[in-house]
């Protein structure tokens, strides 16, 4: 997470969704959210805190579901849960 605040300047946002995880287990939780052409990753993990380093962990979204969130800008809300890559092993 960079922050528990978008970067709009680094195209970095912040996205609600629930995580499922193992067992299965089901998290609600907040995330960084970025665009890569046009299309909407939520990020996991990054290499190192802070937007200008690249992120290691990253699901796509699919944009049908994403909604921007009332508010301050840079917020959004994901409807589907998201399967967590890392609990797949």
């Amino acid at each position: 997470m960079v922050s528990g605040e978008p970067d709009l300047e680094n195209g970095v946002f912040r996205v609600f969704h629930v995580l499922e995880t193992r067992a299965p287990a089901y998290l609600t939780c907040e995330n960084d959210l970025i665009f890569i052409e046009d299309q909407p990753f939520v990020v996991l993990e990054w290499t190192q805190p802070g937007g200008c380093h690249p992120p290691t962990v990253t699901v796509q979204l699919d944009p049908a579901h994403l909604q921007g969130r009332p508010g301050p800008p840079g917020y959004y809300l994901y409807d589907l849960p998201v399967l967590d890559p890392r609990t797949l092993h």
